[in-house]
């Protein structure tokens, strides 16, 4: 979501945005991460597994969740080859990052795309746009909500004195750069939310200190830490879906999703440190 270069993901068109920098801003590091970030959880969640296996627990449906729906018989046999349904993603990239086409441009032309090659596959074309247009009104509600709920938060007098114990950090400013940003989407309990603040307040203070394209990507993948906190919304909802409660199941987001995450920034700034 947040490390690797390239990808239409709000939270690395954000600093794009600000900062003017390439949607494939600082590639190196933003690999880096995401090797560490994918070695760390398949290693943590395999070693649960086997953990979990050796006292005899494996998987057991829970009530109440999307497991309990039944595919109807027939529904995945009139499904599009894997190659034909890649196609509209691969176009996106090109665009995004070939053509340098802008990024809500690319989407639309993604969106026809998916439309003209799988229009067969479609059983009913107007429920799937009324859903995809219902689909998008929380996400962009939720991201207003939360820039107007920043604007607030730093015109407080706490909120300047927390930027200045920021900007004088002794060390690379990359570390404070992370911890801003990580205690930002902490608070907003939000990647892209606490991202935006970031850019739109802190990245002013760190442009003359820190290579943009760095400050783009360090900022994408420390968004992607204590985000995942658990009073996220996503976190929630994900739990909800599969009818858990935080007591059992958010032991393994936060592992993978705020852990891994602190530990592959660790790493993205010692790459940067190297390459920059």
């Amino acid at each position: 979501m947040t490390c690797l270069p390239g990808t239409p993901q709000i939270q690395n068109v954000i600093p794009s945005t600000v900062l003017g920098t390439p949607l494939t801003a600082a590639p190196v590091v933003g690999i880096v991460g995401a090797i560490v970030v994918i070695i760390f959880d398949m290693w943590w969640l395999n070693a649960d597994m086997k953990k979990l296996e050796k006292k005899g627990i494996g998987f057991e449906a829970t009530k109440g969740s999307l497991q309990d729906v039944e595919v109807p018989a027939g529904e995945t046999e009139h499904l599009p080859n894997v190659v034909l349904a890649l196609l509209p993603m691969v176009g996106l990239l090109i665009l995004l990052n070939a053509v340098k086409l802008n990024i809500v441009l690319s989407l639309i032309v993604a969106c026809i795309l998916c439309l003209v090659l799988l229009f067969k596959y479609y059983k009913d074309m107007l429920k799937s746009l009324n859903q995809g247009a219902f689909n998008v009104c929380a996400p962009i509600v939720n991201t207003c909500a939360i820039v107007g709920f920043g604007s607030v938060v730093a015109a407080t007098p706490g909120y300047q004195y927390l930027v200045s114990l920021l900007v004088n950090m002794p060390g690379s400013p990359l570390i404070s750069w992370t911890i801003g940003v990580n205690a930002l989407a902490g608070i907003t309990g939000s990647a892209s939310g606490g991202l935006t603040i970031a850019m739109n307040t802190l990245a002013p203070l760190y442009v003359d200190k820190v290579n943009p394209e760095v400050l783009h990507r360090i900022g994408s993948i420390a968004s992607g830490g204590l985000d995942s906190l658990p009073h996220n919304g996503a976190v929630i909802t994900t739990l909800m879906v599969v009818g858990l409660t935080h007591k059992q199941g958010y032991k393994y987001v936060g592992m993978t999703c705020t852990v891994g995450p602190i530990i592959a920034s660790v790493f993205a700034i010692i790459a940067a440190t190297i390459l920059y």
